[in-house]
């Protein structure tokens, strides 16, 4: 199911998706009972295609106009229920909840410039699987990286502070291209997000035993600003 679905989110595919989707829709949906429930009570396939429901929602023009009522902030306030986490960038053009169409409460989101993995991304990933039920955990970059293109320009630099120690978290991505032809940047961009993936399972035994032990799906994906597409670059779980 996994690699069907890793071709879906490219606009020539559009039909087969939306095919594919009306054969699991009832393992997509969440009634309101299961809004309450650890990973609103998804597991790992459901909560995929959930966010590929949304993504095509989004790509289609045809997002939920969802309304917060009192009674939603009232569930809130006894706990939150998301049924998939995000590690995405910081930049402004790539909310999750916008992407993939999902409302309050939904995602899990943790977003650092350049997807990076430090301790306090990997615990507050560790946290909403352990704590919170989330079967999906997915790691996202996007065309046009800042981050990744300022790792790229600065190369074998000595930058001190803050800056430098992220940059110096990208740079595996882009050694690894460096001498390549075509995109570097886009080439670094999918190297970054799989080595975010890499590192995020190479720290921790609770997400790397999750992922063995067939609970936990971890997606590695880049967003395509200019055509919306997603490109599933690596899949574990």
């Amino acid at each position: 199911m996994i690699q069907a679905a890793t071709l879906f989110g490219f606009n020539s595919q559009r039909s087969v998706r939306k095919r594919q989707l009306s054969q699991d829709d009832n393992h997509a949906k969440t009634s309101d009972d299961e809004l309450s429930l650890p990973g609103q009570g998804l597991t790992k396939e459901q909560a995929f295609f959930r966010i590929l429901d949304g993504h095509w929602r989004y790509m289609d023009n045809q997002r939920k106009s969802v309304q917060t009522t009192s009674e939603d902030r009232s569930r809130h306030a006894q706990g939150q229920f998301p049924f998939a986490a995000i590690l995405g960038c910081a930049d402004s053009r790539v909310s999750p909840e916008v992407i993939f169409d999902q409302g309050q409460g939904d995602l899990f989101v943790v977003r650092v410039a350049g997807n990076v993995v430090g301790d306090f991304e990997q615990a507050s990933l560790e946290y909403a699987v352990g704590q919170l039920g989330v079967h999906l955990v997915i790691v996202m970059g996007h065309e046009q990286c800042g981050a990744v293109k300022a790792a790229i320009t600065h190369y074998g630099s000595t930058d001190a502070g803050a800056l430098g120690r992220l940059l110096n978290e990208i740079l595996p991505a882009v050694i690894e291209i460096r001498g390549s032809e075509g995109d570097v940047l886009s080439k670094a961009v999918r190297g970054n997000v799989c080595h975010s993936v890499d590192k995020l399972l190479e720290r921790s035994t609770f997400l790397r035993e999750s992922v063995d032990n067939g609970v936990l799906r971890v997606i590695g994906l880049v967003y395509d600003l200019a055509s919306g597409d997603l490109d599933i670059q690596r899949t574990e779980g």
